[in-house]
């Protein structure tokens, strides 16, 4: 065989390849064919273009892949299995060692069907060993396997042909599925059915090569299933429905086979595989008539044989049906995974065919159930459930009930069966959500069921996603008193169990938070607060906010203590029955929230800041909810005072991370409280106990310094009513520097004169106090009643003048006055059109001032005294108008100011003339001794003189004298100075 045959002729070639062809018949020595150099010799005769030479080459190639054992071969074991196997995987290396692709390459060209054919056959044959894979790809087999199936009519050919390429496609990117499809299509479109199941298997082999079932969507794998499809053979219906479940797992291929027409597709098997099953159960329950019926008339004639295989038969043809069915399913819920796809899975009217299929399974049995097809049911309703688009179309189905009969099923406890049962509720929390759904679900009795799963489900997951639910429920506004009033009508409500299952679960945060969550959305409506207090909804509450802060990380327990702490301002609001939050410990729980709160060191977030403002701001509503039974109560309420106060110095406190709701909401808390203070402070057992103690004054002043106005009326109230009570400090009414920050906070930061007219009060009322006052005369309260007075508001300049006034009498006090230029003062901010009431204080003062001894007069008059008294001798007031005339008469006991009297530009003498011509006796008695002060200045004379005062003097004593009164000369006798 080694010889060149080049030295040959062709009749020598054809009889040395046709020796080849007939050796090559003989099985089991194709080794040896080899060894000894047959396939040199047949590359080298295929130069020649002889077809019959060709024809003889390329049978030899195709008889050496065969590599067949021997035809007389004892039993062997699985060790002699493997050897055989061995043996043939050798030909096949040695004969792709030694260039047999590139020879079936070359005969493909051959321009005859046969050699053709017998080539393809070779080629397809050594694709079946994965490890000449890329070395055939690389030498070009793919190619000319793809010329050769679109080339040749032949059937068997293309069937070589596509299988070859099939399995070529192992290396990525080596085969292009659309000729692959185009020929299967076509091989398809014969109907031989031997050909369909070829076509089939090509196509499940291409969805599960990972290599290819990304691609051949979009090259036409839906169109080969189609024709396929059309069949209606249910063996291909198998093959159909899992080459569909391979592709929809990639999800790249799910808009494509939407796009394609795969639901169509999906829809006909699922209609075909119904009707067989109804087909197959008809025939079935005929026979069964038809042997009742011949069992009557002849007896028990039956074969068992027969009868064993018709069941088989049945058996058979029912299992096939149902795993079309499960792979059918499968898909659907492979795409309704896709969010993109839901709504045109919901449009294409699967939905019934789904829920039919759980309804079948539910009427017959444990025992007819596929547990896979259930599953990928209630995976599909679940996702569907998801998109509220599909929510309406779920339930108007009917599919809440199916969904309830199986979490209702008690049977059922396996741990499959739990998952669908969590699958189910998950599904029905999400169709709740459609309002459309809501009152349909509820009649059809999804709180019961749900209540049921929280109180006997063995499953924790369960018994947590009936619980969200039910949260669900809750936020309805509809649903909140019918679920109260379903409470109180039975055993067994939704509220009582709800607080079981907390308690159970009080050390996991997010369950009871839960829990908490559904009482805090019942008790925003008025209808349900005697159900919550009756089931001890308070007892719970309280006990969360009791507890340790370190139990839980910082968001999840301030997120729960703020879910409380509404919950139970909401409760604070029922008049009748917020007594009993006292002796539940309410209070006692909101200071520790507010202590653990102030004194935890751990980082917290903005959010987290933001919930504890909110959950300051629920305390605060509670305090004053509750603030009439803590004052009125007999009983000492400590934690009452101790949480106002640590609420009143934590709202006020800024914070520059928080968001603007969150700072509204703290000013809010501070407003608040402010507020309940001053209504504790109007009562008479309220303001006993706040002024005993000493840390309230100092709180009301870090809210007055917020600038909020409402905070500031009300924290000003506070202070003014504790400024009447006389507390427990020695030598002092409040705390060091309290007094000076509040007048602080009242000449700078306050803004409303509302305000600053309650400060004023405050003031009055810290100065009544005799033991204290001289303190507070040096603390500025002295100073801040003479800055109020300049202000443009009749009732705060009124009460300041009035204070400063009440000082005066005191002449240390108002020797004080003096020294803070008190007159220069009232000089600059009288007006005319100030009130009767106003001048009479402003001249009582400075009459009092007046009065001091030691020689002031020069001071009060350089201050400019006798500028304002000039306007005030005029006020048509009899008080007013002996003050002015005792003013002149203080002035003028003093010889050294007498000139300045005299001579001032306020007219002095034109007064004294006016004092002497009154009808008031006083005045009339001092302006008579002013001018006996004044006669004793030699100017002063002149003056009087001059402006004919003395001619009104006479007339004054003829008239004193007429009238026989010569005492009220004789009296003025000692003060006269000549």
């Amino acid at each position: 065989m080694t010889q060149n045959t080049n030295l040959l002729t062709k009749e020598m070639k054809l009889k040395c390849v046709e020796g080849l062809y007939s050796i090559s018949c003989h099985k089991g020595i194709e080794m040896q064919i080899i060894n000894e150099g047959a396939l040199a010799t047949i590359i080298s005769v295929l130069k020649m273009d002889d077809i019959a030479i060709r024809l003889f080459a390329a049978a030899t190639l195709l008889n050496l892949t065969a590599a067949q054992p021997p035809t007389k071969a004892h039993k062997s074991s699985s060790g002699n299995l493997v050897a055989l196997s061995l043996v043939g995987k050798e030909v096949y290396s040695k004969l792709i060692d030694e260039g047999v692709i590139s020879a079936l390459l070359e005969l493909s060209h051959t321009p005859n069907a046969t050699v053709k054919a017998l080539c393809v056959r070779a080629l397809f044959r050594f694709t079946v060993d994965e490890s000449h894979h890329f070395r055939m790809v690389h030498e070009g087999s793919v190619v000319a396997l793809t010329q050769l199936m679109t080339s040749i009519p032949s059937e068997d050919v293309k069937e070589a042909c596509m299988n070859g390429l099939v399995n070529l496609a192992s290396i990525p990117r080596a085969v292009a599925c659309d000729s692959i499809l185009n020929t299967l299509i076509a091989l398809a479109k014969s109907g031989r059915p031997e050909l369909l199941t070829v076509c089939g298997r090509v196509l499940l082999n291409l969805s599960i090569l990972p290599t290819t079932r990304s691609s051949m969507v979009e090259e036409g794998a839906v169109v080969a299933l189609s024709v396929l499809a059309s069949q209606k053979q249910p063996v291909l219906f198998e093959t159909i429905s899992c080459v569909l479940c391979n592709l929809a797992a990639i999800k790249t291929n799910q808009e494509l086979l939407m796009k394609n027409g795969g639901l169509a597709i999906l829809m006909d098997l699922l209609d075909s595989v119904q009707m067989e099953f109804e087909r197959v159960s008809e025939e079935d329950g005929n026979e069964d008539e038809d042997e009742d019926g011949d069992g009557d008339q002849q007896g028990s004639t039956s074969n068992p044989s027969v009868d064993s295989a018709r069941e088989e038969a049945v058996t058979a043809a029912t299992m096939l049906l149902a795993r079309i069915r499960k792979n059918c399913i499968n898909v659907l819920a492979h795409l309704c995974c896709n969010p993109k796809l839901q709504s045109r899975v919901v449009n294409a009217a699967f939905i019934p065919k789904i829920l039919h299929i759980l309804q079948e399974f539910s009427t017959h049995g444990r025992s007819h159930i596929d547990e896979d097809t259930e599953k990928y049911c209630i995976i599909a309703i679940a996702n569907l459930s998801l998109d509220d688009r599909c929510r309406p179309n779920i339930v108007y189905d009917g599919g809440a009930p199916v969904l309830l009969s199986l979490l209702q099923n008690a049977e059922r406890q396996d741990v499959n069966s739990m998952l669908l049962k969590l699958d189910c509720v998950t599904a029905l929390s999400n169709l709740m959500l459609h309002p459309k759904n809501f009152k349909r679900m509820v009649d059809e009795g999804i709180v019961p069921a749900f209540i049921e799963s929280i109180n006997n489900s063995a499953s924790p997951e369960i018994q947590k996603a009936c619980v969200y639910a039910m949260l669900n429920l809750a936020k309805d506004p509809g649903m909140k008193t019918r679920l109260a009033e379903a409470t109180a009508e039975k055993d067994q409500g939704a509220i009582p169990t709800m607080l079981v299952f907390a308690s159970k679960h009080y050390k996991n945060a997010e369950l009871c938070g839960v829990c908490i969550s559904f009482l805090h959305h019942l008790s925003t409506q008025r209808e349900n607060y005697d159900v919550l207090y009756f089931e001890g909804a308070v007892g719970l509450l309280v006990r969360v906010l009791q507890k340790p802060s370190n139990s839980e990380p910082v968001p999840v327990i301030y997120s729960l203590w703020l879910t409380c702490m509404v919950t139970l301002a909401n409760l604070a609001s029922h008049t009748t029955k917020r007594a009993s939050l006292i002796g539940d410990g309410v209070i006692e729980a909101i200071q520790h929230f507010l202590s653990v709160s102030a004194s935890d060191s751990r980082r917290r977030d903005v959010s987290t800041d933001t919930k504890i403002v909110k959950t300051q701001f629920a305390a605060s509503q509670i305090l004053f909810k509750l603030h009439e039974l803590c004052c009125s109560t007999k009983e000492e309420i400590p934690a009452f005072f101790a949480s106002l106060l640590l609420l009143a110095t934590q709202s006020a406190l800024k914070n520059s991370r928080l968001e603007k709701k969150a700072v509204t909401v703290q000013q809010m808390t501070a407003s608040r409280c402010a507020l309940t203070i001053s209504k504790v402070s109007l009562m008479p057992r309220g303001l006993r106990l706040l002024s005993g103690n000493a840390d309230i004054p100092p709180a009301l002043n870090i809210i007055m310094r917020t600038g909020l106005h409402e905070a500031q009326v009300c924290a000003a109230i506070a202070l003014c009513n504790l400024a009447t009570e006389r507390g427990h400090l020695k030598h002092r009414l409040w705390r060091d520097s309290t007094i000076e920050d509040f007048i602080v906070i009242t000449l700078l930061r306050v803004n409303s004169e509302q305000t600053k007219a309650i400060c004023a009060k405050a003031l009055f009322n810290l100065l009544t106090h005799e033991d204290t006052r001289d303190q507070m005369v040096k603390d500025g309260v002295l100073y801040a009643l003479i800055k109020l007075a300049r202000i443009e508001n009749e009732g705060i300049r009124d009460l300041s003048l009035r204070s400063i006034y009440n000082i005066s009498l005191h002449p240390i006090k108002a020797l004080q006055l003096l020294e803070m230029e008190i007159v220069r003062i009232l000089a600059k901010m009288y007006q005319a059109e100030f009130s009767k009431e106003i001048k009479r204080l402003m001249c009582g003062i400075l009459s009092n001032l007046s009065s001091v001894p030691d020689g002031h007069e020069s001071r009060i008059l350089q201050e400019g005294a006798l500028s304002v008294l000039k306007n005030l001798a005029k006020v048509r007031d009899p008080e007013t108008k002996v003050y002015a005339a005792n003013i002149l008469y203080n002035l003028s006991c003093c010889l050294d100011v007498a000139e300045a009297l005299v001579r001032d530009e306020a007219g002095v003498l034109g007064i004294l003339a006016a004092q002497l011509k009154s009808e008031n006796k006083d005045v009339k008695r001092y302006g008579a001794a002013s001018i006996a002060n004044l006669s004793g200045n030699t100017l002063a004379v002149t003056l009087m003189t001059e402006d004919a005062l003395i001619v009104i003097l006479n007339d004054a004593m003829k008239k004193t004298m007429a009238t026989g009164n010569s005492s009220n000369v004789m009296a003025f006798q000692p003060s006269l100075r000549f």
